[in-house]
């Protein structure tokens, strides 16, 4: 039980890529991002569902179609240099580059799954993706950003198929009991940001 309470209020698991800026004008870009992000969603239709809690009190993905987030927004104060600078202030550059920040699993009832936010920099992008931890683990997630990838280059197959199956002996069959009100974050938590930029990231878009 303890566990099950934890992982409900887990905050949401965030990851994302940085690009050069593309020689394109960004308004194509967001629409072809948009487009690839909708296209993509038809593999993984539980991103664009929400939590529903049954009477019995057990949790379901409900795959509703009640959409993922998108989110564009501007940081052309910061350059590719300052995110990468080894003295940069990690915490607060890349705080920025995520939605849904202090949301917790639980927030999965009423709030997206998934929400991507694309930040312009000075001279590059952020995509960033913050998911619902109940949902997927890291390894999911860079499975979904992969596809994205895929999607947005015209790929004509996806090379790996999301899989939501709950075949694991290590499922618990307990029933997560919920107290009146939502839960909320209670402290802040602290942010580990792995930098792991390749000098050919801005191609595999």
């Amino acid at each position: 039980m303890v566990n099950f309470r934890f992982t409900m209020v887990l905050q949401m698991g965030k990851k994302g890529c940085l690009f050069a800026r593309p020689p394109i004008p960004i308004h194509n870009l967001i629409t072809h991002l948009k487009r690839g992000l909708s296209q993509t969603l038809s593999h993984f239709p539980a991103l664009a569902g929400r939590l529903i809690t049954d009477s019995n009190g057990y949790v379901y993905i409900a795959c509703n179609d009640s959409g993922a987030g998108f989110i564009h927004t501007n940081a052309n104060r910061i350059t590719i240099h300052e995110v990468l600078s080894p003295y940069s202030d990690v915490t607060n550059c890349y705080k920025k580059f995520f939605a849904m920040d202090r949301t917790v699993s639980y927030d999965g009832h009423f709030k997206p799954i998934l929400t991507v936010q694309v930040t312009e920099l000075l001279d590059g992008l952020f995509i960033g993706c913050a998911v619902n931890h109940v949902v997927v683990d890291g390894t999911s997630l860079w499975n979904f950003f992969n596809t994205f990838a895929e999607v947005c280059r015209g790929a004509d197959k996806i090379m790996k198929l999301s899989d939501f199956s709950r075949s694991s002996p290590l499922i618990s069959p307990v029933v997560l009991r919920v107290a009146p009100g939502d839960p909320m974050v209670t402290s802040q938590a602290t942010l580990l940001c792995v930098k792991g930029f390749s000098a050919s990231a801005g191609n595999r878009f």
